[in-house]
């Protein structure tokens, strides 16, 4: 098996009056350094340079496994380092973060390899930049590039059968600047071998931001798919299919705003229709209005189903999320039913209780329904709901009846779920005592979400799920967010695996893309294949020294 290591990184640069063993703001620095079996020579950019993009020619011939080396120089944590590496001929940009390890102060007291995929490099080249930040995240960044290794792939490896629901959500887009579709293509193309079967491309909000020019909308979520949805949403679907995945349009469905109260008076997030009727807004116990409708009303599932189909374009199906909004609550209709059906004040009702459960779900199936009924023929839809049955029954989400009718073509497990602290406020029956409850809410709050803390709940979840969906929707067992601890999700899909899941959602995959070390976790873990995980797994090697400082011994940067 042959192997290439290029410690001196340098040697591969073909434009070699754009690097400098200087300082200079147009060019990429070259810094000598020593790892514990190794030297050689990186490529650095500090957040000040604007040096232009380079090629690095390998001039090798047939397929590569090519495995990275990064490092931040700067060592101010997660985030501080930004590189983007890719393939010439593609032009699809990727950034890829060094990220501190738990066992050291400073990033920079180490390197990391990464495996980056698998390469026919006959007649190619690498590309080297530095991100060119846009929207929301301006934060100055540094980028460095210490070597690249190439192991012949002299042998096809077992591909595990697909089994990954991967979410994209739209900050995405606003991460880097792009300007043309094929740019936008780099991190979805880093899961050709990650086992996808259906990729979650977020639209992000209760209307089609990218096909309603709201003011502000193409700064916040990237100017590129804002001023061109049809032609980068054309690509992202051929690239999912290249894949063999499925591709859905998802959807955070909520009627109304969505985030912290500024974002009501923001029309990036809110359609102008919920603002001019308040009279279909959800309702709390206590009377209040939201600045959420409720689906208890048709004309707000209407308006709903109508920006979810026309939304979806050419995609292979639609997501759903209700793991995180309120979608009903109180209102006239709800507490109406109730009353008829079972003779009781629906605002006396803890969210456990079967009546109250039985008329919410009532709603929300029937929007489930309307929206089957609405799409086209052979499109798919994924629901994602809390941790398990039971938890998503309490807000209204009867998994059961819609795997048994058909609504849906699987379920995703959420992050999180919502439930009342009822503490000191039922009265002797059972029921919520209003006094009680409206000092309550002075106090503490009474709705409350668990959010991606309790790893029993999952499992304890997902076999509810897993019960419910049987052969008739497939299920996606969640994994952890960004930053979970790699230890506790390897746990959870153990865990999960034991139970006879075997399909899982990643969530925010578009973070997660930009340190190999988790995508590659997710991708060769998650997936299947622990065997090839041990081979593609980040492997963290010393730094000894850099551009001439020795920090074998004594880091003078160490805060310990």
């Amino acid at each position: 098996m042959a192997e290439y290591k290029f410690y001196d990184v340098t040697e591969l640069v073909c434009e070699k009056d754009e690097i400098s063993p200087d300082y200079d703001e147009k060019k990429w620095q070259v810094l000598d350094y020593e790892a514990a079996d190794f030297k050689g020579k990186l490529l650095w950019a500090d957040e000040n340079c604007t040096p232009k993009s380079i090629t690095l020619d390998p001039k090798l011939v047939g397929k590569y496994h090519v495995y990275i080396g990064l490092i931040n120089p700067r060592g101010d944590g997660f985030g501080g380092t930004s590189t983007g590496f890719g393939i010439l001929s593609e032009d699809a940009k990727t950034q890829f973060f060094a990220v501190r390890p738990d066992e050291c102060w400073k990033p920079l007291e180490w390197f990391e390899e990464s495996f980056y995929g698998t390469v026919d490099l006959t007649g190619e080249k690498f590309v080297l930049s530095k991100p060119e930040k846009q929207g929301v995240a301006k934060t100055p960044l540094n980028s460095a590039l210490a070597w690249i290794r190439l192991v012949s792939a002299d042998e096809e490896e077992i591909t595990p059968e697909p089994c990954m629901a991967y979410h994209f959500d739209l900050d995405y887009f606003a991460d880097d600047k792009y300007d043309s579709p094929e740019e936008t293509l780099g991190r979805m193309k880093l899961l050709k071998d990650g086992a996808p079967k259906i990729i979650l491309h977020e639209k992000f909000c209760v209307h089609d931001i990218m096909a309603t020019k709201a003011s502000g909308a193409e700064v916040k979520w990237g100017k590129y798919y804002y001023d061109n949805p049809e032609e980068e949403e054309k690509a992202l679907i051929s690239e999912a299919h290249s894949m063999g995945a499925k591709i859905y349009a998802s959807y955070r469905i909520q009627a109304g705003g969505f985030g912290n109260f500024a974002d009501y008076l923001n029309p990036s997030y809110l359609d102008p229709w919920y603002a001019e009727h308040p009279e279909y807004r959800c309702i709390t116990r206590d009377g209040r209005a939201l600045k959420t409708s409720s689906f208890a009303y048709p004309e707000v599932r209407r308006r709903v189903v109508e920006m979810i189909v026309n939304g979806s374009r050419c995609f292979d199906g639609v997501c759903v999320f209700f793991h995180r909004g309120t979608f009903i609550a109180f209102e006239e209709p709800v507490r109406q039913m109730v009353y008829e059906k079972y003779g009781v004040d629906a605002t006396r009702l803890p969210m456990t209780d079967p009546r109250l459960n039985d008329v919410l779900c009532h709603f929300i199936t029937l929007f489930m329904r309307e929206l089957r009924a609405a799409l086209d023929e052979g499109k798919d839809i994924n629901a994602i709901v809390f941790y398990g049955v039971e938890d998503s029954k309490s807000f209204g989400y009867d998994v059961k009846t819609w795997v048994d009718e058909g609504l849906v073509n699987s379920i995703s497990q959420g992050l999180m779920t919502h439930f009342e602290n009822l503490d000191g406020i039922l009265d002797g029956d059972g029921l919520i005592d209003m006094e009680k409850y409206k000092k309550a809410l002075a106090e503490r709050p009474v709705v409350c979400r668990i959010f991606a803390a309790d790893y029993d709940r999952v499992i304890k979840g997902a076999k509810e799920l897993k019960d419910v969906c049987r052969d008739k929707a497939e299920l996606y067992a969640t994994l952890g967010w960004e930053r979970t601890n790699l230890n506790i999700v390897t746990a959870i899909i153990d865990r999960l695996k034991a139970l006879g899941i075997k399909k899982f959602i990643s969530w925010n995959t578009n973070h997660k893309a930009k340190v190999l070390k988790r995508l590659n976790f997710e991708k060769y873990y998650a997936a299947g294949n622990a065997e090839l995980y041990e081979k593609r797994k980040t492997k963290y090697i010393r730094t000894m020294s850099i551009a001439g400082d020795d920090i074998s011994t004594y880091n003078i940067d160490w805060k310990g």
